[in-house]
């Protein structure tokens, strides 16, 4: 995913996380500054920061359009990710880009 694509992806997550009453918005507006200084994701600068859990995140990204997660299991840095699509690799990578695991898909 481009710099700017990654980006842009960050403040929809920030938004869903938002909505779903996760983190508020005076987190969100700190993490995306402090994401601007360090270059990381957002997903990764939340879970390093206590703020959301992996699971949080993915549980959010399951409700929206183009993810359909039916069941995640994480063990260690691996994240297996049951799809609609396990073929969709672009989802799979976005998935690990937000999380920092190492995402695989699973039927």
């Amino acid at each position: 995913m481009s710099g700017s694509a990654a980006r842009g992806f960050d403040v929809k997550l920030g938004q869903l996380l938002v909505k779903k009453r996760i983190i508020d918005e005076d987190q969100l507006r700190a993490v995306l500054a402090r994401q601007k200084g360090e270059g990381a994701r957002l997903g990764e600068i939340l879970v390093r920061l206590g703020l959301v859990s992996k699971r949080d995140i993915l549980s959010s990204l399951a409700t929206q359009p183009g993810f359909l997660l039916d069941s995640v299991a994480l063990e260690g840095e691996r994240l297996s990710v049951a799809m609609a699509d396990p073929l969709d690799f672009s989802a799979v990578e976005q998935i690990s880009a937000i999380t920092g695991a190492h995402a695989v898909g699973d039927a």
